[in-house]
């Protein structure tokens, strides 16, 4: 029904991002991922609008080369139906230490495709995607291409169940065996 409601072609395979519009996200590398992918591929981006110079150079050449993007804004109650809406999830960050929008759409069972770019190369397990090493937009877009096709294997269990082990609880009670080993070997 979101797909249907923004327009997208129902062959489409959506990539969807979440994030701030910006350069250390890797908005502006979104056109030239694009003309790396076949037709049927779409990228769509989850966040606030920023009026900056930097939207306007990415909205320009999506327009002016017919390139298959869309610009969904910010969501806050239908957030998760939108990332639910993608077919998979691309970060195009530079650097991300462990973004937290690779867990939600991994616990969605999204295939993730991303720039080595932080805590993404420790996260991603076999069968949920894959990472690049450079900030090559074609080297992306080939690794979006194998999943797409099924050249690369994903499975949405393996994504989902790697992800419920980043819960809040799960987090805060490895912390609390860190400190209690840490407390237990200092006071010897």
């Amino acid at each position: 029904m979101i797909r249907t409601k923004i327009g997208l072609p129902a062959e489409a395979f959506v990539w969807i991002m979440a994030g701030t519009e910006s350069m250390r996200k890797g908005y502006d590398l979104i056109p030239d991922l694009l003309t790396h992918l076949p037709d049927n591929a779409w990228i769509a981006w989850l966040g606030k609008p920023r009026d900056t110079a930097l939207r306007i150079y990415v909205e320009q050449r999506v327009k002016h080369e017919k390139l298959r993007y869309v610009a969904l804004g910010e969501h806050f109650d239908d957030y998760y139906d939108y990332l639910n809406a993608a077919d998979g999830f691309v970060l195009t960050s530079r650097e991300d230490p462990h973004p937290v929008v690779m867990i939600e759409a991994a616990a969605l069972g999204k295939p993730i495709a991303a720039f080595n770019s932080g805590g993404v190369a420790e996260f991603i397990q076999p069968g949920m995607g894959g990472v690049v090493d450079s900030f090559n937009p074609a080297d992306l877009a080939q690794l979006m291409r194998d999943i797409m096709s099924g050249t690369l294997p994903v499975s949405s269990s393996t994504s989902s169940e790697h992800a419920a082990q980043f819960t809040v609880t799960a987090r805060a009670n490895d912390f609390c065996r860190l400190f209690s080993i840490q407390s237990k070997s200092g006071s010897q």
